[in-house]
């Protein structure tokens, strides 16, 4: 779970101290695991910090494999930006009004091609045009933000861009084009 830097842990000495005190010592890129079980919230947890090279401290804490647990936070934050496009900054999943599972289960899976297309999409036109980097060091658009608006933008115009739309679906569907073409059956 992660723990924002003013949430009090208790030090080495077993006093209550900022969680940001306990980590003020890394550099850029640095991470460090806590010795021992710490008292966060009322929970014994073993704690783990990184300074993130923006500058924003990245704590964790833990009921196991401390030494692991930046790794494993990695990967659920991949899974939190993919639930970010699949709601509100991409599909609005969330604002559909089906209730039968068998029904919902399809639109997801729809959902997960539109996805990858647009990322794949987005990553097509990155390599074509990188994206412009903001002065905070992020992104200007996510990979998928830059993904989903081109398609929206060949879609909105299908009858002028017909032929950028084939383009485009040879991005995700190449693969496929690429082993039919060479099926004699």
């Amino acid at each position: 779970m992660r723990i924002k830097e003013n949430f009090m842990i208790t030090n080495a000495r077993g006093i209550p101290v900022s969680a940001k005190t306990l980590f003020r010592d890394l550099k850029a890129g640095e991470y460090k695991v806590l010795k021992g079980r710490r008292l966060v919230n009322g929970q014994m947890v073993y704690v783990v910090g990184a300074l993130l090279p923006d500058g924003e401290y990245l704590i964790l804490a833990t009921d196991k494999n401390p030494e692991t647990a930046l790794e494993e936070y990695k990967k659920r934050q991949g899974i939190e930006t993919l639930f970010q496009c699949l709601k509100g900054r991409g599909f609005n999943f969330e604002d559909t009004h089906m209730t039968f599972p068998d029904r919902i289960d399809k639109l997801i899976a729809l959902l997960a091609i539109a996805f990858s297309w647009c990322h794949a999409t987005g990553e097509w036109c990155h390599s074509q045009k990188p994206i412009k980097i903001k002065k905070h060091g992020r992104k200007a658009v996510s990979i998928f933000r830059l993904g989903l608006d081109h398609i929206g933008r060949i879609l909105h115009n299908i009858s002028e861009l017909y032929h950028e739309f084939y383009k485009n679906l040879k991005i995700i569907l190449g693969p496929l084009i690429l082993m039919n073409s060479h099926d004699t059956s």
